[in-house]
């Protein structure tokens, strides 16, 4: 070997140069003696960038999460502030119905205080038999189609009220949907009779009751419902809050049936 500083020859194992004295032991080649190379990082950075991109991440989800929820919240408020004032405004809407329904009863009564009074022998007469004793007169039969639509109706009810104790809620929710659904049909049904067996001015102030009850009952249900506004029991309260006004609507509208 030789010496780097002064080119002396020297013995393969020297460690001084016998000539000028410098060492001639290089700890890394190619770099000059006594100057040693910085350590490289090993990784910080790589470190560092990862954590930086978890916590953006985690942050994203958390703004993201929290916007969700708030948007669940206020579309809830709105929908029961929706259901609210529609609730309100048909019960504004019945009452003034049952003003204009309350008015024309009045007049019909004036009309009748100004027929001649019937004398009262003559009822006496009416409720007696040629052998002197009272007539009790006998209920008017009622129809077969209201007999048909009344056993139905009867039928239902006591499903509603039965229930489904001990049923999972995906259980219920499917039963109620069905008994819905087999309510409404009858209401249908009994809605379409009317309509064909009263006569148009009848039917006019049926149709507006319908309206007035239609919005009624899907006020009812969103308010009977508002607490479960995205749970597991939503659908089963409210298919249960429309199920008893439809069966409720049902029972009223066999009134206009003989």
């Amino acid at each position: 070997m030789y010496c780097p500083h002064c080119g002396n020859k020297l013995p393969d194992d020297a460690q001084f140069c016998n000539c000028c004295g410098n060492s001639v032991i290089e700890t890394h080649p190619g770099q000059p003696e006594g100057r040693e190379t910085e350590p490289k990082e090993s990784g910080g950075n790589a470190i560092k960038i990862v954590l930086i991109l978890v916590i953006a991440v985690i942050a994203i989800a958390i703004l993201v999460a929290g916007s969700m929820l708030m948007k669940d919240h206020v579309e809830t408020q709105r929908a029961a502030r929706d259901a609210q004032q529609a609730l309100e405004a048909a019960e504004e809407e019945q009452a003034k119905y049952g003003d204009q329904t309350a008015e024309e009863d009045d007049n019909a009564a004036g009309e009748e205080d100004d027929s001649e009074p019937e004398d009262p022998d003559d009822d006496d007469d009416a409720d007696d038999d040629e052998d002197g004793e009272a007539i009790v007169e006998e209920p008017a039969e009622k129809s077969q189609a209201y007999t048909d639509f009344a056993s139905r109706l009867e039928a239902l009810q006591s499903e509603f009220t039965s229930g489904d104790a001990g049923a999972d809620n995906a259980t219920m929710t499917a039963n109620a949907d069905d008994l819905y659904q087999r309510s409404d049909a009858l209401l249908n049904d009994i809605y379409q009779y009317v309509k064909a067996n009263t006569d148009s001015s009848t039917f006019a102030s049926i149709q507006q009751e319908e309206r007035n009850w239609i919005a009624q009952r899907d006020a009812k249900a969103e308010t009977d419902a508002s607490d479960w506004v995205g749970g597991s029991g939503y659908n089963l309260i409210y298919l249960s809050s429309r199920t008893e006004s439809t069966l409720d609507r049902c029972e009223a509208l066999l009134n206009y049936i003989d």
